[in-house]
């Protein structure tokens, strides 16, 4: 019985907020309050009627919580403003690899890239991983599939570690233009 009376003051307590507020991430924190006390109701019942479904909707919860909670941080921190004011910088670092030792072409959209190698010769994919061995070395992590690297950095890289990123990038594939003889 305590349960349900726990869970009535905190569905009370995020149903003021969310009606009393106006700034969004509080509405929001105030609707998580709510689903708490919703979470609470559905562990006791499921515990009492010896059924898993209601902690499964717990999960969902949880789940929604974590992705809300995400938002937040992207909306606090203007993330995605900062990442459209970089994609210009990052962009031109990016494009200037075309013509570099293997490069074939360079895509690009916002902070993700496509630097395509030309394949060695009947080896589709060994530069590509050539490439992803040299900058792992160096501590950079590029994504590799077959000979197309793959870059999409985090939100809150600064144009310092775009300028290291592509630097590396472009060591690698320079050393990576001439195949290690066995």
């Amino acid at each position: 019985m305590e349960h349900l009376i726990v869970s009535l003051l905190l569905f009370g307590i995020g149903l003021f907020g969310a009606l009393s507020r106006r700034n969004a991430i509080a509405i929001l924190m105030a609707i998580e309050l709510m689903l708490n006390a919703v979470n609470l109701n559905f562990i006791v019942f499921s515990r009492h009627l010896v059924d898993i479904s209601g902690q499964i909707f717990a999960l969902f919860i949880i789940a929604t919580a974590a992705a809300e909670a995400t938002l937040a941080v992207y909306h606090e921190e203007a993330l995605f403003e900062r990442a459209r004011e970089l994609a210009p910088y990052f962009e031109d670092a990016v494009h200037a690899l075309k013509g570099v030792g293997p490069v074939i072409d360079v895509r690009n959209y916002g902070l993700m890239a496509g630097i395509e190698l030309e394949p060695l010769p009947g080896k589709p994919g060994a530069r590509g991983y050539a490439v992803f061995l040299k900058c792992y070395e160096r501590g950079v992590m590029v994504r590799v599939t077959g000979d197309i690297v793959a870059l999409s950095p985090p939100l809150i890289i600064s144009k310092g570690q775009i300028d290291e990123l592509v630097g590396t990038l472009g060591t690698a594939v320079r050393e990576a233009a001439t195949p290690a003889r066995a």
